[in-house]
């Protein structure tokens, strides 16, 4: 760890000493990449040349860079902030750089001075020890907190894996731990719930040759059951195939091979297509109940500064629910225009591919499944919980990060309250159990057949009830996201 301190302060100091405080490097013909931290001031850090995580081994050199867009605030006097959450234990979990001094530990302002124009200077050229770490470049007002008004952020991600080649495919890793066999007893209705309104919609679109082939579509998934112990990756497996499972889920209580066994059923939003009001409502009721329906399935937004970057050459129509809407699609039904948008942009390095047609989702299964991968290893812009990805808090917590990938694909509907009341349903002599709890269900069921099912809280015997024992095994399988 102190060579690896010690490299980047010698690397630094002769850097910003000599170019980014004191000497003009601008260049006022930058373009400014689509996806970044939308503000006042864009800041931008890549790895390898990337804004987008990258997998590396220990041997690999890796290449951090920074650049900045001062913008109308050129000249401003601003705090500069330059980080590492590192995978070390604390205190140096995190590093930070302090002009002139050195690395420190913890979060500590670099600098403080006037903003101005930085191109691709290099930051840190060496390889890196095994683990995962996020290098942070902030600007902030001049007070001396990393709290408050931000004027810009931006981070990258690197992960260094033990044996790691490039030249591998990521599912390799999956094949050891999931067999074609296995997937389908976990699956056994797996693509059956086709839309047929769509006449090119694949037939097999949840197969696992295409779960094999949407991981290796691109390098970047490679992360995925990359880190930690054999537990670790078998709770991260079962973590996500439950969430894949509760979002495409076609499974009824009383099903007779049990709810939990029809994940991967709808390849896309179930009732959503095609919706609009009926012809018997009155014409005042019918308009009321199309304005409804168009602002709650078409998942288009167009007011957000991220959203604006994020629009199809034609805004969608609406009623009924058409092609072009943004409505869920695929095993971790991708919704909003935002989502697709970035997702076309890394996949294809083309926004508009699915901006203008997201049916390519439901007509492609290795397309599908990298849409469900891409969520899972690389989106970390949930508003509940900040620059996390799904991987990372099943890395970083284990059975407890289950609930915090709750709270990054769904937070804003199932987590940050208590558990809902179940209500007894007499016709089925049952209660109702709601979505979130149905996901802890899944994941119990997919972590027993993994074999870390003893990993995760003791579940009650019989059927889910709405009395102390079962609502205490849900809260605790249901951290992160659930308020106890």
């Amino acid at each position: 760890m102190k060579s690896f301190l010690t490299a980047m302060v010698i690397v630094l100091v002769a850097t910003f000493a000599g170019s980014a405080w004191g000497a003009d490097i601008s260049n006022p013909t930058r373009d400014i990449p689509a996806g970044w931290f939308v503000g006042p001031v864009i800041p931008d850090i890549t790895a390898n040349d990337s804004d987008v995580p990258i997998v590396v081994s220990p041997l690999d050199t890796v290449s951090i860079k920074l650049s900045i867009y001062p913008g109308i605030l050129s000249g401003k006097n601003v705090d500069w902030w330059v980080g590492v959450q590192t995978p070390w234990n604390p205190p140096h979990h995190w590093v930070s750089y302090v002009y002139p001094e050195g690395w420190k530990d913890d979060i500590r302002r670099s600098f403080n001075g006037a903003l101005f124009q930085i191109d691709g200077m290099q930051l840190y050229s060496m390889p890196l020890t095994v683990g995962q770490y996020v290098f942070y470049f902030c600007v902030s007002d001049p007070d001396g907190a990393p709290i408050g008004t931000w004027l810009g952020m931006d981070s990258v991600e690197v992960s260094v894996v033990e044996g790691y080649n490039a030249g591998d495919k990521a599912s390799d890793e999956l094949k050891k731990y999931l067999t074609e066999d296995d997937f389908k007893t976990l699956f056994p209705h797996a693509g059956e719930g086709k839309p047929f309104s769509i006449p090119d919609a694949a037939d097999n679109l949840y197969s696992y040759e295409n779960m094999l082939k949407g991981l290796d579509k691109k390098q970047e998934f490679a992360v995925f059951l990359s880190q930690g112990d054999d537990t670790t990756k078998r709770l991260e497996l079962a973590a996500i195939l439950a969430n894949w499972a509760q979002e495409t889920t076609g499974g009824w209580a009383t099903a007779s091979d049990g709810y939990t066994a029809y994940g991967l059923y709808y390849s896309e939003e179930v009732g959503v297509r095609g919706k609009e009001a009926p012809d018997w409502m009155s014409e005042e009721d019918r308009k009321a109940e199309n304005e409804r329906i168009c602002a709650s399935f078409r998942y288009y937004d167009a007011s957000s500064d991220a959203a604006r970057n994020y629009l199809p050459t034609e805004e969608p129509s609406c009623p009924p629910i058409s092609n072009g809407c943004f409505f869920g699609r695929g095993p971790i039904q991708l919704s909003w225009n935002a989502n697709y948008g970035r997702f076309s942009e890394f996949i294809y390095g083309d926004k508009m591919e699915l901006l203008d047609d997201p049916d390519e989702i439901v007509k492609d299964g290795a397309l599908a499944f990298a849409s469900g991968f891409w969520f899972w290893t690389m989106y970390n812009d949930s508003e509940h919980i900040r620059n996390e990805t799904c991987h990372n808090v099943m890395v970083d917590h284990g059975v407890k990060g289950f609930g915090r990938t709750l709270n990054i694909i769904n937070g804003g509907i199932e987590c940050n309250h208590k558990l809902p009341k179940m209500e007894y349903n007499k016709d089925i002599g049952q209660y109702n159990v709601d979505k979130t709890r149905r996901r802890a269900d899944h994941f119990h069921r997919f972590a027993d057949i993994l074999g870390v099912g003893d990993q995760l809280p003791t579940r009650p015997e019989g059927y889910a009830t709405n009395d102390e024992a079962w609502n205490t095994y849900y809260e605790e399988i249901l951290e992160g996201c659930i308020e106890k």
